[in-house]
This record gives C-alpha cells, sequence and structure tokens, in this order.
C-alpha cells in the first residue's frame, strides 16, 4: 500500500498482525489515511486511536505483547489494554529510557537492543513477547526500531552501519539487508508499516528501496 504523502507513518501508527494503534492528533489531521488503512487491513485487527505523541516510539511490540513506556499514566494504559486483541499483553518498561522504541527492536521471535538493560526487563520481554534476545553489545551501534527494523526473521538496517557489516553477519546469523525509504531516508523504520499481510510506505520510496 502506497501512501501519497510524504510523512514518517512509522512515528505514528504501531501496527501488528493483532493491533493498529494510531496517534490521535495525527489520525484526526489524516482522517483519509485512516479510511485507507481500515479498507486495506485486515476485518479481525482492532483500530485503536491513542492520546499519545510519538506514540510508536513510547510503544513498541509484536503480536504477543506491547511494551510501554514508564511516562504512559495508568488511565491510558487501561484503555490501551481493553481495546487490545484479547492475546496481546501489555509490560511496562521501567528503565532509565524513557521510550522502550528508542531502544529496543522487536518482531515475532526476535528483540534485539544495543544498550545495557536490567535482567528483569530482558526476562519480561523475552517472556511475554515470546522471543529470542540479541543484546549486540558494540559501541558503534544504536538499535531502535527506525534504524534496525525486524520483519519476518530478517533486518532492515539503516546503512550508515554498513562499515561494521561483517560483525553484523557474525553477530546476527540472519539475512541483512541495508536500505533507506522516502528516496533517502536512512531511518527505514519511519516511513515503513509491516506486518504479515501488507506493507504501507510512502509513494517517493523507490524501487531499489522497495526490492530490498
Amino acid at each position: 500500500l502506497h501512501l501519497k504523502k510524504n510523512i514518517n507513518i512509522g512515528l505514528k501508527v504501531l501496527l501488528t498482525d493483532n493491533s493498529c494503534l494510531i496517534e490521535k492528533s495525527f489520525a484526526i489531521k489524516s482522517s483519509i489515511l485512516i479510511r485507507l488503512f481500515q479498507k486495506h487491513l485486515p476485518k479481525s485487527l482492532t483500530f485503536n486511536l491513542i492520546d499519545i505523541p510519538f506514540l510508536s516510539s513510547m510503544i513498541i511490540g509484536n503480536n504477543f505483547t506491547l511494551i510501554v513506556s514508564r511516562l504512559i499514566n495508568q488511565q491510558k494504559i487501561r484503555y490501551i489494554q481493553q481495546t487490545l486483541h484479547y492475546s496481546t499483553k501489555l509490560v511496562k518498561f521501567n528503565e532509565k529510557y524513557t521510550n522502550p522504541g528508542s531502544v529496543i527492536s522487536i518482531a515475532d521471535g526476535i528483540a534485539a537492543f544495543g544498550c545495557k538493560l536490567t535482567s528483569k526487563t530482558i526476562q519480561n520481554i523475552k517472556s511475554y513477547s515470546k522471543t529470542s534476545i540479541l543484546w549486540l553489545r558494540n559501541n558503534k551501534l544504536t538499535i531502535n526500531k527506525f534504524n534496525f527494523l525486524i520483519h519476518n526473521f530478517r533486518f532492515l538496517i539503516t546503512p550508515v552501519y554498513k562499515e561494521i557489516r561483517k560483525v553484523l553477519i557474525k553477530s546476527l546469523s540472519l539475512p541483512i539487508f541495508f536500505s533507506t525509504i522516502d528516496n533517502g531516508n536512512n531511518l527505514v523504520g519511519t516511513g515503513l508499516l509491516l506486518n504479515s499481510s501488507i506493507c504501507i510506505l510512502t509513494s517517493q520510496t523507490t524501487k531499489n528501496e522497495i526490492t530490498v
């Protein structure tokens, strides 16, 4: 699905196979776009408008769990939980890093991070999201959901990290693709949404980027 406007859709929307969480202010400004989502996404998927700025950085997750920033108050957490698919759990991110999306990339089966997290947080992520854990301890890496996107046991990574390609291949042992989005944007996760049935990106993304 191609979007005509060049927008950072990956910052405003969180998409899994079960849920679509949309930043409320973005939804109000982009009602046509939201209707387009509802038309093309599966009917079984739950849509939620959430009044949280930079929603997709404050909340990350996969089909089994959503990891939410400790800055999100209990009232909003309860609302999100009530509207989620019954199989999706919420886990609070009680770390010094306030936004989980700025330090973790997660998908079904894998969660990757480069910073040091507490053993309790790591165990919660592993247990609730049913993922294996990749802790890439390399000071040349900043891993988050925008520059280190994971999908279907593949990594879509910013070209900035091409210089340590050999290190990544050895560490990850999974297919790696270096790509941009929106005709040159290095933060591929800001302009791309993926789940098992659809890929949403802007029309300014080139054919070479789409091929990758």
